[in-house]
């Protein structure tokens, strides 16, 4: 008897789960959010930044943004809509060129800012997320030095830059 109640119970699962299934139809989803206009609605200033161990595998960080932030001189991007860029230079160290043109890797799905100063001379800049207008912060990753090892150059210390959105 028991059995036959399990396979009475499971014949009715089997039928409301193919019920409960109907094909949709395909709907577009819309067009995707632009990234250039996500990067370049505003200006960015520096928020957060971290030291990172690029030798070891579980990269661990080192905050150090107080040693970029505890003044009013930050650190500032400003990306324009016709491919030009500026900063601002503040406290601490500065990685990127005062002004020049800039472009992502892939205008689809970036994955690096490459910048190019007014004398051609380009900088990459990995991003750490994206760059959509509903995104509230710029993330930019730097391998800054390297040692010398048997597979080659391997990164030994980057930095994390946290920018966040001006008002």
């Amino acid at each position: 008897m028991n059995s036959i109640l399990n396979r009475i119970i499971s014949l009715g699962f089997a039928v409301i789960a193919l019920t409960a299934c109907t094909e949709d139809d395909d709907k577009p989803i819309g067009d995707p959010f632009s990234k250039s206009e996500g990067l370049t609605a505003t200006n960015w200033i520096i928020e957060e930044v971290y030291l990172v161990d690029e030798g070891n595998p579980s990269k661990p960080e080192r905050n150090i943004s107080n040693f970029y932030t505890s003044t009013d001189a930050r650190l500032q991007m400003d990306f324009n809509a016709d491919g030009t860029f500026t900063v601002i230079p503040g406290d601490g160290l500065n990685f990127f060129p005062a002004s020049g043109t800039w472009a992502f890797d892939d205008d689809f799905a970036p994955r690096q800012i490459i910048l190019t100063d007014t004398e051609g001379v380009e900088t990459v800049a990995p991003l750490g997320g994206s760059t959509r207008i509903s995104d509230s912060q710029l993330k930019l990753n730097f391998a800054k030095r390297s040692c010398d090892s048997d597979e080659g150059l391997k990164a030994a210390l980057g930095y994390r830059l946290v920018f966040n959105r001006q008002s």
